[in-house]
Protein backbone atom coordinates (compact mmCIF):
# COMPACT_ATOMS: atom_id res chain seq x y z
CA UNK A 1 0.00 0.00 0.00
CA UNK A 2 1.58 3.83 -1.26
CA UNK A 3 -0.77 6.60 0.56
CA UNK A 4 0.70 10.36 0.66
CA UNK A 5 -1.29 12.40 3.40
CA UNK A 6 -1.27 16.11 3.22
CA UNK A 7 -1.72 17.76 6.62
CA UNK A 8 -5.01 17.78 7.37
CA UNK A 9 -5.42 20.78 10.56
CA UNK A 10 -6.86 19.25 13.40
CA UNK A 11 -6.41 15.83 12.90
CA UNK A 12 -3.33 13.10 13.21
CA UNK A 13 -3.40 9.80 11.07
CA UNK A 14 -2.99 5.78 12.63
CA UNK A 15 -2.68 2.90 11.24
CA UNK A 16 -3.83 0.50 13.32
CA UNK A 17 -6.23 1.09 16.40
CA UNK A 18 -4.80 -0.45 19.69
CA UNK A 19 -7.42 -2.46 21.98
CA UNK A 20 -6.75 -5.57 23.94
CA UNK A 21 -8.16 -7.86 21.37
CA UNK A 22 -6.40 -5.61 18.41
CA UNK A 23 -1.95 -5.58 18.83
CA UNK A 24 0.17 -5.48 16.14
CA UNK A 25 3.47 -5.23 14.84
CA UNK A 26 3.38 -2.27 11.78
CA UNK A 27 6.70 -1.32 9.42
CA UNK A 28 7.17 1.38 7.94
CA UNK A 29 9.55 2.37 4.60
CA UNK A 30 9.88 5.76 4.50
CA UNK A 31 11.06 7.23 1.04
CA UNK A 32 13.93 9.71 0.84
CA UNK A 33 13.04 13.35 1.85
CA UNK A 34 9.61 11.76 4.16
CA UNK A 35 8.75 13.42 7.19
CA UNK A 36 6.73 11.89 10.17
CA UNK A 37 5.55 12.58 13.15
CA UNK A 38 5.11 10.81 16.24
CA UNK A 39 2.98 11.51 19.72
CA UNK A 40 5.32 10.39 22.46
CA UNK A 41 2.98 8.53 24.80
CA UNK A 42 0.07 7.87 22.40
CA UNK A 43 0.68 4.29 22.43
CA UNK A 44 -1.07 4.04 26.17
CA UNK A 45 -4.28 6.50 25.50
CA UNK A 46 -7.87 5.25 24.72
CA UNK A 47 -8.65 7.12 21.65
CA UNK A 48 -11.85 8.07 18.99
CA UNK A 49 -10.54 7.22 16.75
CA UNK A 50 -12.52 7.44 13.09
CA UNK A 51 -12.12 5.91 9.64
CA UNK A 52 -10.51 7.86 7.17
CA UNK A 53 -11.01 8.07 3.56
CA UNK A 54 -8.22 6.07 2.55
CA UNK A 55 -8.59 3.61 5.22
CA UNK A 56 -6.16 5.02 7.52
CA UNK A 57 -7.49 6.44 10.97
CA UNK A 58 -8.03 9.69 11.72
CA UNK A 59 -6.94 10.67 15.24
CA UNK A 60 -8.58 14.40 16.29
CA UNK A 61 -5.19 16.68 17.69
CA UNK A 62 -7.33 17.45 20.99
CA UNK A 63 -7.33 14.04 22.31
CA UNK A 64 -3.20 13.78 21.39
CA UNK A 65 -2.61 17.30 23.80
CA UNK A 66 -1.00 15.59 26.48
CA UNK A 67 1.58 13.95 24.00
CA UNK A 68 5.32 15.31 23.26
CA UNK A 69 5.10 15.56 19.51
CA UNK A 70 7.98 14.23 17.64
CA UNK A 71 8.71 15.26 14.29
CA UNK A 72 11.76 13.12 12.21
CA UNK A 73 12.82 14.31 9.16
CA UNK A 74 14.59 11.36 6.93
CA UNK A 75 16.10 12.66 4.49
CA UNK A 76 17.65 9.51 3.65
CA UNK A 77 14.21 7.66 3.78
CA UNK A 78 14.47 5.09 6.73
CA UNK A 79 12.88 1.66 7.99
Amino acid sequence: MYTYLLPFPGCAHGFLARTPQNQGLIVQIWGPGSQVTFYKGSQHLSLDIRSYHNEMLEIPLTQLAGCERVTVDMEEGGL
